[in-house]
């Protein structure tokens, strides 16, 4: 929580964010109370032209920062930072079990949604060999569960 002042103080650069959250007192939020009290962005929020180049322009000033950008149906733009497991999420693979050395099937989606990204740079950055699979193609994803032995992380199954 102490980087949200930083991070609104830059979103209130963006006269999308800008209207959309109002004459708010970075320097006060500071906890989630103090977050749950400002506005917050639903799915397509900002969704006019106006408002998606400026979550761009949000995200562009710092371009060396941002080492993928994702979309999700809203649209919603989300950027991944350059760092290992940007999205933390190698804590929770822990807790569940996973550890160093073990083979990962991500069936996770790789495109324009950042689902399989999540779970691949969680999964490498706890020394997990990663299998990017995907959505699909069944067959062979049965093949390799058979030969290889991963280790799977569920994911809904497509046909």
């Amino acid at each position: 929580m102490g980087h949200l002042p930083g991070l609104l103080a830059r979103a209130l650069k963006s006269p999308a964010w800008k209207r959309h959250l109002g004459d708010i007192d970075v320097a006060h939020v500071n906890s989630r109370p103090a977050l749950a009290g400002c506005g917050h962005a639903q799915g397509g929020t900002p969704c006019n032209a106006e408002g998606r180049a400026a979550v761009w322009r949000f995200h562009s000033d710092e371009p060396e920062r941002i080492g993928r950008m994702f979309t999700s149906p809203g649209p919603i733009y989300e950027p991944e930072g350059r760092q290992d497991d940007p999205w933390r999420a190698a804590r929770g693979l822990f807790a569940a079990g996973f550890r160093s050395g073990d083979r990962v099937l991500n069936t996770f989606s790789y495109h324009l949604t950042p689902g399989g990204f999540i779970m691949d740079g969680a999964a490498r950055s706890i020394g997990c060999t990663v299998i990017p699979a995907g959505p699909g193609n069944t067959d062979q994803q049965l093949d390799v569960i058979e030969h290889l032995r991963p280790r799977p992380i569920p994911e809904r199954p497509t046909s």
